[in-house]
């Protein structure tokens, strides 16, 4: 934990490739509390309804990420400067805003947002909240 720079440590934390769409999401105005969780809820829905058709799709691991930046998001209140809020903001939109429908529906879809949140939790202490994915269907 680097309580100094949360956000340097996340970015050292991360695979390099996943930091300048994260640092793209760092730029973002704070949306708010209230507005991410509803982003979390959506992005919920959203995977349980594609999830029967998605052979791939771990809703275990899914549900374990939406737990973990749900978190994350009870750190604003209690450290509510603004490193901490676009930490915690970017790790959610990271995981709820994709790039495309592969990410929800390809195998390796979780993986990078899995890193990027476990970066997250680290980097402001919390250990406890990162994620380990379930094992893959090898078939």
């Amino acid at each position: 934990m680097d309580a100094a720079d949360p956000i340097g440590a996340a970015l050292r934390d991360m695979p390099r490739e996943y930091v300048p769409r994260f640092k793209a999401l760092l730029e973002e105005s704070w949306r708010g509390e209230d507005a991410l969780r509803a982003l979390l809820q959506q992005y919920e829905a959203t995977v349980r309804a594609v999830a029967p058709f998605v052979e791939f799709l771990n809703l275990d691991d899914v549900q374990r990420l939406l737990t973990a930046c749900r978190a994350l998001l009870t750190v604003t209140a209690t450290r509510p400067d603004a490193s901490v809020r676009q930490l915690v903001q970017a790790a959610v939109l990271y995981l709820v805003l994709e790039e495309d429908d592969e990410e929800i529906t390809g195998v390796l879809g979780l993986d990078d947002d899995a890193q990027v949140v476990n970066a997250a939790c680290r980097s402001l202490g919390h250990d406890e909240w990162v994620v380990t994915l379930g094992p893959r269907y090898e078939g």
